[in-house]
């Protein structure tokens, strides 16, 4: 069952001007109902009065932050870590802080922790899901085409809760901690961190390769380059990997063959995934040696449901954004916005940085030694004020592109920072999922987090209820008493015992019809059970004090002993243990 997550108050999530701080509001300020939003000025100590944020010198309240967002499996240090960095967010005093902490002991590595948030309590709650939905899926087109730099008169603006009230949409802030002028961009180019919605369990893969790097070489250099040569470069004058690692040479013709893995960029599986963020593992051109010896990646990643993909042209259709030589998406130092909607078929990433605004409002800016926007666009620049003035470059303030949508079902949790991988390297540990290495040396602020709209959704499944198997929602289930065993499950596959467990014959007494059946399911101890009714008399081990144990022996006779009621004898439905 779907329902429209419509807004009780219609805003569209675009900005109109240029403002340092691209147009954030607080979560008390939105004029509709967000179905997730979190400014992280709550988790301070003083707390704030409800609706208010912390105070300026306000101290970080860990705790209170992982009560709501907490971490997800055992990447996170057992000492407290300060998760909320000061003075540096969007708005207001706090913002969550990506901490790169802890070591993998045999590479001396530092790893990223993920926190995870459970959306499931903010749809139930949600005003506008008048059902039993618990999740949240987007849906209707975002389909109309776009070409170069005007806007056809079809457009649809994606993110219009009036337009496109079916689309999923979401906005965050990332901001690098590190100096700009220096490692603002590097710190991001050699960053894994993303933003990531999915379902229940499932995640986004981050498959990665690690290797010890020689000084100016990148680690993931010869691990694309399988087969015919290690690919050695820079100051690098020694084979890197491969058959001949370590000897000497001249040329990557001397360096044939490796056995490194390629890296992937999918497991060829579909995951209840959807991610956007900074994925430096998938290195597009890994021998450049543009940030070091570190693995570096550019451009906004997404994680489409199968495939981990960055943003680069001309791989998609990158609407309302020209010439061809600013179609990818660049975060970089400073804010960073991310907005995304997600239709039926279709997501849109929106990226608004220091960047974007130059060549949107026509004032050049400075980045890196090169004007962005303005008259001398791409022209080499010491400061701002080389960089001349000139007309808008992109109708719109933000650089946009699009990805198919491979998978296409809802959501229930909001992830930030990366899921554990499989390091494709390790000898020690082939297979085994790990907490992911932090080549960057810097932190990331995330901060601002919005996600409205869209369609919400009952996920149903197999329910428990008084001895019956039914399917339905788990909001529904459990609201009646009953026992939901999980979305997609069915009464096929799930055993829904009687109430009491005794009853056999399901008569609302224990009586000698129901002894009948114990007998004939007894096995004695080392027994094996036969048959789902059998199961359901299998309450404990043979000492009565141990968990069932596969066999109808005397511990279980002293339970079903304990429910014997007499025929026509209501049985107590909670007799038994």
């Amino acid at each position: 069952m779907r329902i429209h997550a419509v807004c009780i108050c219609v805003a569209v999530l675009v900005s109109a001007a240029v403002s340092p701080h691209l147009f954030a509001e607080p979560c008390s300020g939105y004029s509709f109902t967000p179905i997730f939003c979190d400014d992280f000025e709550e988790y301070c100590s003083p707390p704030p009065a409800q609706g208010q944020d912390c105070a300026a010198g306000s101290t970080a309240d860990n705790d209170a932050f992982r009560a709501v967002w907490p971490a997800d499996g055992t990447c996170e240090a057992t000492s407290l870590e300060n998760f909320l960095a000061t003075g540096t967010d969007v708005q207001g005093v706090f913002g969550a802080q990506c901490v790169q902490r802890g070591e993998r002991a045999e590479e001396g590595y530092n790893y990223i922790y993920r926190h995870v948030h459970d959306l499931t309590p903010d749809i139930i709650a949600h005003p506008a899901n008048t059902g039993n939905a618990d999740a949240i899926d987007g849906a209707g087109p975002i389909d109309v085409p776009l070409n170069g730099n005007s806007v056809p008169p079809e457009y649809v603006d994606s993110m219009s809760s009036t337009l496109r009230p079916e689309a999923l949409k979401g906005t965050f802030y990332l901001h690098p901690l590190a100096d700009p002028t220096q490692w603002g961009k590097g710190a991001l180019a050699n960053m894994i961190y993303y933003h990531e919605l999915f379902l229940n369990d499932d995640r986004a893969p981050t498959d990665f390769t690690v290797t010890e790097c020689p000084f100016l070489h990148d680690c993931n250099c010869n691990h694309l380059h399988p087969g015919t040569k290690a690919c050695a470069t820079g100051e690098q004058s020694d084979c890197d990997g491969g058959v001949h690692d370590g000897q000497t040479c001249s040329t990557d013709d001397q360096c044939t063959g490796t056995n490194r893995p390629i890296l992937r960029r999918t497991d060829n599986q579909t995951h209840a995934s959807f991610a956007v963020g900074l994925m430096s593992i998938y290195d597009t051109n890994p021998c450049d040696l543009d940030q070091g010896w570190a693995p570096s990646e550019w451009r906004l990643a997404v994680y489409d449901g199968k495939t981990w993909q960055t943003f680069q042209a001309p791989l998609f259709d990158i609407p309302l954004t020209s010439p061809a030589d600013i179609m990818d998406l660049y975060p970089l130092y400073g804010w960073n916005r991310i907005d995304f909607a997600i239709g039926a078929e279709d997501i849109e990433v929106r990226l608004t940085n220091i960047q974007s605004q130059a060549l949107y409002s026509g004032i050049g800016a400075c980045i890196f030694g090169t004007c962005k926007g303005g008259a001398d666009n791409n022209e080499s620049c010491r400061t701002d004020a080389d960089c001349a003035a000139g007309a808008p470059l992109i109708p719109n303030e933000y650089l946009v592109a699009r990805v198919p949508r491979k998978y296409k079902g809802p959501f229930n949790k909001y992830a930030i920072g990366p899921g554990k991988g499989r390091d494709l390297t390790d000898p020690q540990n082939p297979g085994a999922e790990q907490c992911l290495p932090a080549f960057s040396t810097a932190d990331i602020i995330s901060d601002e987090i919005v996600l409205y709209d869209g369609t919400f959704v009952a996920l149903s499944g197999a329910c428990c209820l008084a001895g019956d198997c039914s399917i339905s929602t788990r909001n529904a289930c459990e609201s009646a008493g009953g026992v939901f065993h999980g979305f997609e499950s069915t009464c096929e596959e799930i055993i829904c015992c009687p109430e009491p467990f005794a009853d056999s014959d399901r008569d609302g007494d224990v009586d000698q019809s129901d002894f009948g059946v114990f007998q004939a399911c007894f096995t004695g101890p080392g027994g094996t059970l036969s048959g789902n009714v059998c199961t359901c008399l299998d309450r404990t081990d043979s000492t009565g004090e141990g968990p069932p144990d596969n066999a109808i022996d005397s511990g279980d006779w002293n339970r079903f002993e304990a429910c014997a009621s007499g025929a026509g004898i209501p049985a107590d439905v909670n007799c038994g243990g």
